[in-house]
C-alpha cells in the first residue's frame, strides 16, 4: 500500500512540474509579452527590463470600438544594454486586440519606426522598413501600410 501511494504521489509531483507554475499560465498575453522581454534581460545578465514613454500605445485599430494595444520595442531596454531588441532592421511591434478574457496577439512585425493613423476614416499603421522589405537594399527607403480587414491585417494602398 505504501509503495502505490509513493507512486501516485511521484506521478502527482511529475504532473505538477510538467504543468509549471499557475501564474505564469494565468497572465493575458500582452503581460506574457513583456514577461518575456524581461527573461531575456535577466537571461543575458543585462539587468532589469526598463520600458520608457512610447512602449505601450492604445487605439483602436480593428473597429470594434476598444481600443488595441500596440507595444513598441523601440522603447524597451535592458539596464546594461540599450539595443538588445533591436538591430539594423529595426524592433519588432506587436499588436493585442481585446478578447473576453484579456489580449491576443494579433500582429507582430519588424520596423524601423511607426505611426498610427487614419486614411479614409479607417486606421492605419505605417510602418518605415528596412529597404530589403520593398525589394531594395537596407538603406533604400521602403514605407509600408497596413489597416485591419475584419480577420487580419493587410497591406494597404
Amino acid at each position: 500500500m505504501n509503495v502505490k501511494r509513493a507512486i501516485g504521489a511521484a506521478w502527482f509531483a511529475l504532473a505538477a512540474m510538467l504543468a509549471g507554475p499557475a501564474p505564469a499560465q494565468s497572465l493575458d498575453a500582452i503581460e506574457r509579452y513583456k514577461a518575456d522581454l524581461a527573461e531575456t534581460c535577466r537571461d543575458a545578465d543585462l539587468g532589469a527590463l526598463v520600458l520608457h514613454e512610447g512602449f505601450e500605445t492604445r487605439k483602436d485599430l480593428t473597429g470594434d470600438g476598444i481600443p488595441d494595444v500596440i507595444l513598441s520595442q523601440h522603447s524597451a531596454v535592458c539596464e546594461r544594454a540599450a539595443s538588445v531588441f533591436c538591430g539594423s532592421g529595426g524592433c519588432n511591434i506587436a499588436i493585442f486586440r481585446a478578447t473576453g478574457g484579456g489580449y491576443e496577439n494579433i500582429f507582430e512585425i519588424l520596423t524601423q519606426s511607426f505611426e498610427l493613423t487614419d486614411v479614409e476614416g479607417k486606421p492605419v499603421i505605417y510602418l518605415g522598413m528596412h529597404g530589403t522589405n520593398c525589394g531594395g537594399s537596407g538603406a533604400d527607403p521602403c514605407e509600408k501600410f497596413f489597416t485591419w480587414n475584419g480577420t487580419k491585417f493587410v497591406e494597404f494602398r
